[in-house]
């Protein structure tokens, strides 16, 4: 198997993506790696990309939460805007 600072490949350049290529973070990746297993500590990391949260602490408490085996929610983007006499509209900062 092929591996990136001690761990299954893809993890390892998941966590790269996430900026924690550091030496101390592999020690914490391998410690994630190593209670929870490669496979759910991916999908942590996945998930952490997905919503912006980027360090060890959220990726752990993806995990501690059990957030990893559910999908991240999605936030319609094209939405339409909301009527409501109370919402003053971009003409209002012009």
């Amino acid at each position: 198997m092929l591996s990136h600072g001690g761990l299954p490949f893809r993890l390892g350049v998941t966590f790269d993506r996430m900026g924690m290529a550091s030496p101390e973070n592999r020690i914490e990746r391998a410690r994630l790696a190593g209670s929870f297993g490669a496979a759910r500590v991916e999908a942590a990391a996945e998930r952490a990309i997905e919503i912006g949260a980027r360090t060890y602490g959220s990726v752990k408490s993806i995990l501690d939460n059990k957030l990893d085996r559910r999908p991240a929610p999605k936030h319609p983007a094209d939405a339409a805007p909301i009527r409501h006499p109370n919402i003053r509209g971009p003409r209002y900062y012009h």
